[in-house]
């Protein structure tokens, strides 16, 4: 370690001492000798569960609550069912409800969540007090759920957009890949895109890079109203001679049942996600791009779609990958902006 670090073997010795002090790390048996003989190695574990990481991602219909440890474990999982027309105070304390019940089954003391972060979607602002989103997403806006739950849980609230959390989940998931620079596009209700560079997330000035869903297409209307569900299900209910209600699970089905209208949509619709992740390419020059978002639920033709128009444009197409974390991948970049939390704050004690 201290050849590694560059650092003296007093040096290294004080800073474990300090880490073994606060917990952070832990003694487990010892190793092997080296060849030349000598003192057999204490060997060092870092402790996953020196603090719990609280999370709720409100990107879902039924937003999820999870709790996770700082390996980025998922220790236990609730979805929240709200009315709609439920009052602020009784969706806050449906949240609570959730976390108390984890916690409970798991035995988790509150002394030990480090930090809450909350994944919301649209744009947040510098100090997550304020929230720019789509009106299908007001149900959880200003209800003041960041005050609550540092009142609740006398912890640090990180409100980030869910995009961003899911592209900073996908990366660090993604490690043995080698990635430095990545693209993570979701779509579902929405769409937006994650942009890593440098091994960084790029958010711009006022948080809103990757805000591709509000940008303006050559008819006037706006990316998200074209791709995203709402978008979708109105050209299907174009073309459907039944009566019956269109729903996403609706899609899903029609879909699986190889209806040619339904897959015909459904491709070009993956066309002219493939033309504006295209554009994106482009200005940014990255090479991996990765898809998530509840849109992966509706198999292939979306896919091929976009594949199409990559290959069919650009000389040097960038890989597509699909979201191995699927749901879980604003929720594990929840822990990992949380883990990174809290050990920024043991560096001022």
């Amino acid at each position: 370690m201290a050849r590694e670090l560059g650092l003296s073997k007093p040096a290294i010795s004080q800073h474990v001492s300090r880490l073994l002090s606060l917990g952070l790390i832990e003694e487990n048996g010892e190793g092997e000798a080296s060849k030349n003989g000598g003192r057999k190695p204490i060997m060092l574990y870092f402790n996953g569960s020196f603090r719990y990481i609280a999370a709720i991602d409100l990107s879902f219909h039924e937003p999820i609550c999870a709790i996770g440890d700082m390996l980025y474990n998922f220790i236990g999982t609730e979805q929240i069912k709200v009315d709609r027309g439920a009052t602020p105070e009784e969706k806050r304390e449906q949240v609570w409800h959730k976390f108390e019940k984890i916690m409970k089954e798991h035995n988790i003391p509150i002394q030990e969540i480090g930090i809450v972060v909350i994944s919301h979607p649209g744009i947040i602002d510098r100090e997550g007090e304020e929230y720019y989103s789509e009106i299908h997403h007001h149900v959880w806006t200003r209800i003041q759920l960041k005050q609550y739950l540092q009142e609740k849980f006398k912890v640090p609230v990180v409100v980030k957009n869910d995009v961003n959390l899911a592209a900073i989940g996908e990366f660090n998931f993604n490690q043995e890949l080698g990635l430095r620079d990545l693209i993570y596009v979701s779509c579902g209700l929405g769409f937006g895109v994650g942009i890593i560079i440098n091994d960084r997330l790029y958010e711009g000035r006022n948080n809103a890079a990757g805000e591709l869903g509000l940008t303006v297409q050559e008819d006037g209307k706006r990316v998200e109203e074209t791709v995203a569900l709402n978008g979708l299900m109105k050209a299907i209910k174009q073309i459907d001679k039944s009566n019956e209600k269109m729903t996403f699970g609706k899609i899903i089905e029609l879909s699986k049942a190889e209806d040619p209208y339904v897959n015909r949509i459904l491709h070009e619709n993956g066309r002219k996600i493939g033309r504006i992740i295209y554009n994106c390419c482009g200005i940014l020059d990255i090479q991996t791009v990765i898809f998530g978002g509840d849109y992966l639920k509706l198999g292939s033709q979306i896919i091929d779609g976009i594949e199409r128009e990559l290959k069919q444009f650009l000389p040097f197409a960038p890989k597509l990958l699909l979201s191995d974390l699927k749901e879980n991948a604003g929720l594990y970049g929840c822990f990992v902006v949380g883990k990174s939390k809290i050990l920024q704050e043991l560096e001022t004690l």
